[in-house]
Formats: C-alpha cells, sequence, structure tokens
C-alpha cells in the first residue's frame, strides 16, 4: 500500500505528498476557504489520473456535515457530470428520503446502508471508499464497513478523472444531484485496498484523535566521530522520523525516516561542523507529530597523534602526524607531568615545531592540538616529554675489533678527532699502533696505556655526552 496523494485541505494537516508520481498519475490543486475546504457545489478540488493504471484504490476524507440541499446529496464520486454518474463511474451520496448512505454505479446499481441523519450533522465523520480489481465496492464510516458489494452490471472504471465532467471529487452539483454543506479535510488516495488496520490507523489519527506524542529528551552525544541520538519513548508510536539542521532552530532536513526505537547512530557528519537535531513521531497512517526538543552536537576535530619531542642544546624539537581536516595545530607546554599547559605557539602550520625557548636541565611535558577551519579545537595528543642539556666536550668511542670484541673510551672531543685523523688513511701508510692513556685505576702503575693495531680495526662509533 502507498499513499499516492494527501490533500491537507486544513492548516491542521501538513501536505503529505507521498508517492504520486504526476506523469504517470497526472496532478491535483485545491481552493481553499473557511475551516479547510467548504462544501458549496464547487470546493475545487481535483485531479486527473491515468486510467490504465489503478484497478485498485481508496479514497478517504474527512466531512463534517452542517446540512443538506435535497434529496441526493453527494459527497464525492468520479465520472459524475450534468448528466448524473456516468458510465461504469461511481458516486458517495446521502439519501435523505432513506436516511442511507448511497454508493451508486452508472451502470445502475445502488447500496445503501440506513444510518440517522442527526448521524453526521454537526459531528466530523471518516468515509472511506475502496474499489477492488474494478468490480468490488467498499465502504468505511469512521472505521465500521457500510458497504461491501461485488458490482453485478458490469465494473467500475479506474478513477479516471475524480470529479468526472465537472473536476471535482467532492460535492459536486448539478441537475440530478444536490450538494452537502459542510467542511471536509485530509483528502487521501491509496494504491490499493486497506487493510482494517490500516483503516483503523487513518481513524485513529485524524481530525477526532489526540495530537500524536512529541518525544522528549531528545540527546545527542558524539561518539567516535560519530553523534549517537537519544529520546524517550511514545506510547503507540509506529516510528520516528529523524530531522538535522547546521542552524539553531532549523530549518530542518530529515536524514532518516520510520526509525524503529528510540535511538539512532549519524554517521554522515563532519569533523569541526555542530548539528542541531529534533525528532518527530509517526503513526501508523503516516501522520507526524510536533518537533521534539532541540539537541546539538558538534564534531571536533580529531588530536594529533605521535608527538615525539627531542632535545637539543637549549632547544627541542618537535613532531606529530598529520590531521585530516586540521588547518593548523597549537602548541602547549608544561613543567609538570600532564600539565597544566601553556599554549607556546598557536596557528602553527605543518607537523613540526621547535622549541627554543628552554632551559638546558628543565625537564618539559608537551601536548599538540589540531585546529579547524572554524577554529574548534581537538582534545591534546599525547604527552611528550624531554630534558634539554648542553653538550659535555666528551664523547664515547665505540670500536669494533675484528673478533668481533669491542672497545669503548671516554675521550675529549679533541682525543676523539686525533683517532679519527689517525683511522683516516690508506692500508699500508701511516703508523700501525694507536695509543690510548688510561687515567683510570692506575693503582700502583705509573701510567696504564693499551695500543691497538689498525689492521685489527673493523669499525668505530662516536657518541656525544651530555653532562
Amino acid at each position: 500500500m502507498a499513499l499516492l496523494h494527501r490533500w491537507p485541505l486544513s492548516n491542521d494537516f501538513k501536505d503529505v505528498v507521498g508517492t504520486m508520481d504526476l506523469a504517470k498519475y497526472g496532478s491535483g490543486s485545491i481552493t481553499q476557504s473557511k475551516d479547510g475546504t467548504y462544501l458549496d457545489g464547487s470546493c475545487g478540488l481535483k485531479t486527473t489520473i491515468n486510467q490504465t493504471e489503478l484497478a485498485t484504490f481508496t479514497l478517504s476524507l474527512w466531512a463534517t456535515v452542517e446540512g443538506y440541499t435535497g434529496d441526493h446529496n453527494l459527497l464525492f464520486g468520479s465520472g459524475i457530470g450534468a448528466g448524473g454518474i456516468g458510465s461504469n463511474a461511481y458516486g458517495i451520496l446521502y439519501h435523505t428520503s432513506s436516511n442511507s448512505i448511497l454508493a451508486m454505479t452508472g451502470s445502475g446499481d445502488i447500496y445503501n446502508t440506513t444510518v440517522s441523519k442527526d448521524f453526521y450533522i454537526g459531528k466530523r465523520k471518516n468515509i472511506i471508499f475502496s474499489i477492488e480489481n474494478k468490480n468490488k465496492m467498499i465502504v468505511y464510516v469512521d472505521g465500521i464497513k457500510v458497504i461491501d458489494k461485488t458490482i453485478v452490471s458490469g465494473s467500475i472504471n479506474n478513477p479516471l478523472s475524480i470529479g468526472g465532467l465537472s473536476n471535482s471529487p467532492i460535492n459536486t452539483a448539478n441537475a440530478n444531484f444536490n450538494f452537502v454543506r459542510g467542511t471536509v479535510a485530509d483528502f487521501r488516495m491509496y494504491d490499493d485496498a486497506l487493510s482494517q488496520d490500516d483503516i483503523n490507523n487513518i481513524v485513529d489519527s485524524g481530525p477526532n484523535a489526540p495530537d500524536l506524542a512529541v518525544p522528549i529528551n531528545l540527546t545527542a552525544t558524539v561518539v567516535d566521530s560519530q553523534v549517537t541520538l537519544l529520546w524517550n519513548a511514545v506510547t503507540g508510536a509506529a516510528g520516528y522520523n529523524v530531522k538535522r539542521s547546521t542552524t539553531a532552530g532549523g530549518p530542518y532536513t530529515p536524514i532518516a525516516t520510520e526509525v524503529i526505537g528510540t535511538t539512532y547512530v549519524d554517521e554522515n557528519v563532519t569533523n569541526g561542523t555542530t548539528y542541531y537535531y529534533v525528532v518527530t513521531t509517526i503513526d501508523g497512517s503516516g501522520s507526524e507529530s510536533a518537533n521534539s526538543n532541540e539537541a546539538s552536537a558538534t564534531l571536533l576535530v580529531n588530536a594529533p597523534m605521535n608527538l615525539i619531542a627531542i632535545a637539543g642544546d637549549s632547544q627541542v624539537s618537535l613532531s606529530w602526524n598529520a590531521v585530516e581536516g586540521a588547518a593548523s595545530c597549537n602548541v602547549k607546554r608544561s613543567t609538570t607531568a600532564e600539565g597544566p599547559y601553556t599554549s607556546i605557539a598557536t596557528e602553527v602550520i605543518g607537523t613540526t615545531y621547535v622549541d627554543e625557548n628552554v632551559t638546558n636541565g628543565t625537564t618539559y611535558y608537551y601536548v599538540v592540538t589540531a585546529i579547524d577551519g572554524s577554529g574548534s579545537e581537538s582534545a591534546n595528543s599525547n604527552e611528550a616529554s624531554v630534558t634539554p642539556q648542553a653538550p659535555s666536550n666528551q664523547g664515547l668511542l665505540r670500536i669494533t675489533m675484528n673478533d668481533s670484541s669491542e672497545r669503548e673510551y671516554e675521550l675529549s672531543h679533541d682525543e676523539i678527532k686525533k683517532f679519527i685523523e689517525w683511522c683516516d688513511r690508506t692500508v699500508g701508510t701511516g703508523k700501525a699502533l694507536y695509543v690510548f692513556d688510561k687515567i683510570y685505576n692506575v693503582g700502583e702503575f705509573r701510567s696504564r696505556k693499551e695500543y691497538l693495531l689498525f689492521e685489527k680495526i673493523i669499525s668505530f662509533e662516536v657518541m656525544e655526552l651530555t653532562k
């Protein structure tokens, strides 16, 4: 079952278009007056329907009767013109002399159910009319089936031009029929026969029904770069519609319809953007409540990762991973682990920064945050700590011998330079031995010396020592 079209005919109803394919089924227009559309013999609602498309269909409307103008008072129909009901067309009338609802066809079939005239006067009633496969006619009043007949004289045509020659499906007056005085609202067209549950949903959600309850306590929470929405359940709800805006107060655009349950995760979001959400209740007929409270959520840009700090002489070099969507970064520092941190550089472009305002021997703790194009700031990166040191003028010389053994010597820069100069030569030239004076663990000896043979040396490395 699909709602082809819905004409609210009252400011009390939202205009729900449904799935009407205008190229396939035609178009509709209305002229409104008073409360909804006033029944005065030419209420102005019309549409053209492709005859080849609908063998089964359902029409529904709410009518409030104020009075009658004659014996045969037409409510709505198809194929009705100045000459009466056309061949294979139909009409729904209230017959005052017999206190009956009449379902008539142009082939001469008349089906009726007796009701009191007072049953309608001053009371808003739902009238539903179904045609099944062109040869079965069913009429409901306020959800109660009052006519269920198979057509005996031919078949009813599709709803060719609802209203026929007069182009009015509701309340057409002509030489053969009088019209009903009153108002109508919420005229609907469906592409199938409706079940009793469908009928009940229409009646329960109509103008006589209380307004649908609005969802309350809507909350929006950012979790893993998504927005999770939660709200309280509404008794009798068939589902919920979720709507979103990037402006407080709307207008809102639906992002999810007929949501089952009281939670929804919005994954189609962008870091650095604030979103505003509302939720509405829908019932089984598709009627919708007013908006819930508005809930907002701002997705922050992701925090930088893998912050590294490298100490130097009176400076610290920082580096970190690039952040998607970040326009720049802020660098913050503390002399206490885990802060509090003070910004030392803002709007840094790139993924490196050198802090030159440091004191050798002091330990510093750093974090970096990302900033998006709107100025929103991420959470802190990991903390990186380091202690800058001045050079010690000492180095560690580690020599690897051809027997894989290693020798280590703590030497001044000048001594290391002399060793490198001795090694930097061609095999077979220069002195064969290099002598190291050992000034530690001399004990009772006047001196200690160690001699290394050039041809036994495989490699060496130099490491600068801090103080």
